[in-house]
C-alpha cells in the first residue's frame, strides 16, 4: 500500500510539473512497447504456418511487411516518449531536490544541532542522489512496468488457454521471488538509518582532511592518525552492511535460479507431450514456447521492478514523512516585521536546550526598552548567547514569554521576524564569493551603500589594495586566487553586513574576540555611534562596550546579577566592579601589557 500511495503522489506531482499529457504518454508508451513482443511471436507463428500449409510467398512477404513495419512504428514512437520522459523526470526530480532543500532552509535551528535530525535529512535526500534510486526510479520504473503488465496478461490469456498448470507454475515461482525481493528490501531499509549515520560522520572526516582550512591544526597537532582512524572506523561500519545486503541477495538469488528450472521444466514438458499427442501443430509449438519464455522472463523483469520499486519506496517513505513532518517547523504567527525600534521583554521565561536536563534561564524576567543600548557582560556558560538566540526566535522559551514591543514573539511570521534583527554572532562565516557578495548578498543594486558600511568599519584602506578591490574574490575554495582575510578583518566584515541589513535592532554577540581589548573598544564604540537610535545590544567576555552603553547586564550562572549604568555599577563595588578593575589592569593605552601596575 506504501509503493502505490507513492507512485500515486509521484504521479500527482509530475502531473502539476508537466501537465495531464504525462498520463496520455504513459499510456500510448504502454501500448506501443506492451505489443511489441507479441509481435514476434505472431510473426514466426504465422510464417511457421505459412511455410507448413505452402503458401503463396507473395503473401508471406505481405505478412512480413505489415507485422515488421507495425513492430518498427510501436518501437520508434516508445523510443521518442521514454527518452522524453526521462528528461522530464530528471527536471521533476532536481525541482523536488530544491523543494526539501528549501524546507531545511526553514526548518527550527534547534533541529539543525540535532544529530539524529541530520541523518532523518541524509536519508530523505538519498530518495533524490540520482537518476536510478528513490523518486526518479519510481517514475522510470513505472513507466517501464506498464508495457511489461500488458504483455505479461497477453502471454496469460495464451497460456492459460494451452495449460492452466504452466501458468500457475510461473505465477507460484514468480510471487516467491517478490516475496525474496521484499525480505531484501525491509532488510536494506532496516540499515537506512544507520547507514546515512556512519556516512554523515565518514564524510565529515573526509572533508576535514581535505579542506584547507584545516592543514595547519592538522600537522601543527600531529592529527592525520586520529582522523584516518575515525574515517576507518565509520567506513568499516559501511562496508560490513553493504557486505552483509550483498550476502542476502547472493544467498536468495540462489533460490531464484531453482525456481527458474523448475518452472521451464514443468513448462517443456506439457508442451511437448502435447505436441507428440497430436494436439498442436509445429507453428503452435513455436508460439506455446515464445510465449511460455516471455511470459517467464516478464514476471522475472516485473518481479525485479517490483523489487527495485519496493526498495526505492523506502527511501521515498522517509523523504515524504520528512517533507510531511510540519513539527521540525516553527508555527509562525501572522504579524509583519514593525518599522520602528524595538522594545524586548522577558516574562518568566524559563529555557533548556533540546535533548538537555539544564535549565539555562528559570523564570527569568528582563526588559530592554525601546532605542536603548545594552552591554551584556559575564563568565561562560551565564547564558548570554543563548537570550541572543531567543530574542531572535532561533529557540522558543520552553515556559513564560518574549514580548516585542508587546506582541508575542510567536505571533511574527518567521521571515519577518527574521528582518528586523542584524546580529553579528561568535562564529563568523565567510563565504566564498566577492567582497561586495559577503556584505550585501544577492541585492545587486545597492553597490554603494555596500561601499559605504565597509568604509564605516574601517576596511576601505584593505579592501582597496586586493587585486580586483571590492570584486576580488574570499576564500580559494571557489577562486584559486581568492583572499583570506585576517580574523579580524573578516570581523569587520560581518560588521558591515549588519550594518548594510539595518535592521530595528542590532546585536553583536562577541564577534571581536580575534581582536585585542583596545582595538575592540574602538570597534564598539564606533559601532554604537553608527546604530544611533536604534535598539542595539552588546555582548562580550571584555568591558570594552560597556562605558558608552546606556545601561549595562551583568549575568552569572545564577541569571541576572547586576543591572545598572556603568557609574551605578562601579559605586556598588560587586562584581562588575571587579571585573573592570581587573581587566583594567592588563591595558594601557595603545593596548600593551602595564607591566607598572
Amino acid at each position: 500500500m506504501s509503493l502505490i500511495k507513492n507512485i500515486k503522489r509521484e504521479l500527482i506531482i509530475s502531473r502539476k510539473e508537466k501537465s495531464i499529457l504525462i498520463y496520455v504518454g504513459l499510456i500510448i508508451n504502454m501500448v506501443c512497447a506492451g505489443i511489441i513482443p507479441f509481435i514476434t511471436i505472431i510473426l514466426n507463428k504465422e510464417v511457421i504456418d505459412c511455410l507448413e500449409n505452402k503458401e503463396n510467398i507473395n503473401h508471406i512477404i505481405r505478412l512480413v511487411l505489415f507485422l515488421c513495419i507495425t513492430g518498427v512504428l510501436c518501437e520508434v514512437v516508445s523510443t521518442i516518449i521514454v527518452r522524453m520522459f526521462k528528461i522530464a523526470f530528471i527536471d521533476i526530480r532536481l525541482k523536488e531536490y530544491n523543494k526539501v532543500n528549501q524546507m531545511y532552509l526553514n526548518v527550527d535551528y534547534k533541529h539543525i544541532e540535532d544529530a539524529k535530525f541530520n541523518d532523518s535529512f541524509k536519508v530523505a535526500q538519498v530518495a533524490l542522489y540520482g537518476d536510478n534510486i528513490g523518486f526518479q526510479n519510481i517514475l522510470t520504473v513505472f513507466m517501464e512496468i506498464l508495457p511489461i503488465i500488458l504483455s505479461t496478461i497477453i502471454y496469460i490469456i495464451v497460456v492459460g488457454k494451452f495449460n492452466v498448470l504452466i501458468l500457475l507454475s510461473v505465477i507460484l515461482s514468480s510471487i516467491i521471488v517478490v516475496f525474496i525481493n521484499k525480505k531484501i528490501a525491509n532488510y536494506i531499509s532496516s540499515k537506512k538509518e544507520k547507514l546515512a549515520s556512519v556516512r554523515r560522520k565518514k564524510d565529515y572526516f573526509s572533508n576535514v582532511a581535505y579542506d584547507f582550512s584545516y592543514g595547519k591544526d592538522i600537522r601543527v597537532l600531529s592529527l592525520n592518525d586520529n582522523i584516518k582512524r575515525h574515517y576507518n572506523e565509520n567506513a568499516n561500519v559501511e562496508f560490513s552492511i553493504t557486505k552483509n545486503i550483498a550476502k542476502k541477495r547472493y544467498k536468495l538469488g540462489l533460490l531464484e535460479i531453482l525456481l527458474l528450472f523448475l518452472e521451464d521444466a514443468c513448462a517443456y514438458f506439457f508442451i511437448i507431450k502435447s505436441f507428440y499427442d497430436g494436439k498442436i501443430s509445429i507453428a503452435l509449438v513455436s508460439m506455446y514456447i515464445s510465449s511460455v519464455t516471455l511470459l517467464s522472463e516478464s514476471f522475472r523483469i516485473l518481479t525485479d521492478k517490483i523489487g527495485s520499486l519496493i526498495k526505492d519506496s523506502k527511501y521515498v517513505d522517509s523523504y515524504f514523512e520528512f517533507m510531511d513532518n510540519y513539527s521540525n517547523y516553527q508555527t509562525t504567527g501572522k504579524l509583519d516585521s514593525l518599522t520602528d525600534t524595538l522594545e524586548i521583554e522577558f516574562k518568566n521565561v524559563s529555557f533548556k536546550y533540546p535533548n538537555t536536563d539544564k535549565w539555562i534561564l528559570k523564570n527569568f524576567n528582563f526588559k530592554i526598552n525601546k532605542g536603548e543600548h545594552l552591554a551584556i557582560v559575564g563568565t561562560n556558560g551565564a547564558g548570554k548567547s543563548t537570550i541572543v538566540k531567543l530574542i531572535c526566535g532561533l529557540f522558543f522559551p520552553n515556559e513564560g514569554e518574549i514580548l516585542i514591543n508587546g506582541y508575542n514573539i510567536r505571533e511574527f511570521k518567521k521571515s519577518e521576524l527574521e528582518k528586523m534583527f542584524s546580529v553579528v554572532y561568535q562564529d563568523i562565516n565567510i563565504y566564498a564569493g566577492s567582497v561586495l557578495e559577503n556584505v550585501r548578498g544577492e541585492d545587486c543594486q545597492n553597490d554603494n551603500k555596500a561601499i559605504e558600511v565597509i568604509k564605516m568599519v574601517g576596511l576601505e584602506d584593505k579592501i582597496k589594495s586586493l587585486p580586483n578591490g571590492y570584486q576580488t574574490s574570499l576564500l580559494k575554495i571557489i577562486d584559486n586566487d581568492g583572499v583570506e582575510l585576517s580574523g579580524g578583518q573578516n570581523q569587520k566584515l560581518a560588521i558591515a553586513r549588519a550594518l548594510y541589513k539595518d535592521g530595528n535592532m542590532v546585536i553583536l554577540d562577541e564577534p571581536t574576540s580575534a581582536l585585542d581589548a583596545m582595538a575592540e573598544a574602538s570597534i564598539y564604540s564606533d559601532f554604537n555611534k553608527l546604530v544611533k537610535d536604534k535598539t542595539a545590544i552588546y555582548i562580550s567576555h571584555r568591558l570594552s562596550s560597556t562605558k558608552f552603553c546606556d545601561k549595562i547586564a551583568l549575568f552569572t550562572k545564577e541569571g541576572l546579577k547586576e543591572y545598572g549604568t556603568h557609574d551605578e555599577l562601579m559605586k556598588q563595588k560587586g562584581e562588575y566592579y571587579n571585573m573592570f578593575i581587573i581587566q583594567g589592569k592588563y591595558y594601557k593605552e595603545g593596548g600593551k601589557v602595564n607591566e607598572e601596575e
